[in-house]
């Protein structure tokens, strides 16, 4: 194994220079309240719990621990979303550099959280916050989402968001 492979498989710290450059580029074309907040290491934070101790633990715990995405591909689940966080890792790059890449974790409402650093993702949640709004507490009440991968004409795979009914 290679020490590309065995830091994908173990820390999932290496990404493509082509995806660094898509996550830049959909956190640049985010909506202005999520850009405002991860702008300087900061986070932009959306969790569906009135209690505030718990709606902190919620988002704390999230970005301490979560699962990648591509778990909710494999097993086909669609989730209904709780809380919606957007925030900046730093990753090393395929060529050894270290990039801030936007990371976006999603809560289920099982409190189950999921990670993605795909600029794909975030364009989905870019979306979802420019059609519902911010607050996610706002979102229609039976909205699932699942995430599903798509291809380029290229034949590279990217992974998008998807309400399902």
């Amino acid at each position: 194994m290679n020490r590309r492979e065995e830091n994908m498989s173990d820390t999932n710290s290496i990404i493509l220079a082509s995806e660094v450059e898509a996550s830049k580029m959909a956190l640049k074309n985010a909506p202005m309240i999520v850009k405002r907040d991860v702008a300087e290491g900061g986070m932009f934070a959306s969790v569906n719990e009135p209690d505030d101790f718990k709606r902190k633990a919620l988002t704390f715990n999230a970005t301490q621990e979560s699962h990648p995405m591509r778990e909710l591909i494999e097993s086909g689940e669609a989730i209904k979303p709780k809380g919606v966080i957007v925030r900046v890792d730093q990753l090393e790059a395929e060529d050894g550099t270290i990039d801030n890449v936007p990371c976006v974790i999603i809560i289920s409402d099982d409190g189950t959280a999921y990670m993605s650093h795909s600029g794909m993702i975030l364009n989905s949640v870019a979306a979802l916050i420019t059609t519902y709004g911010e607050d996610v507490s706002n979102w229609p009440d039976g909205i699932r989402l699942a995430v599903i991968e798509v291809s380029s004409n290229r034949g590279r795979r990217f992974h998008r968001l998807k309400i399902v009914f």
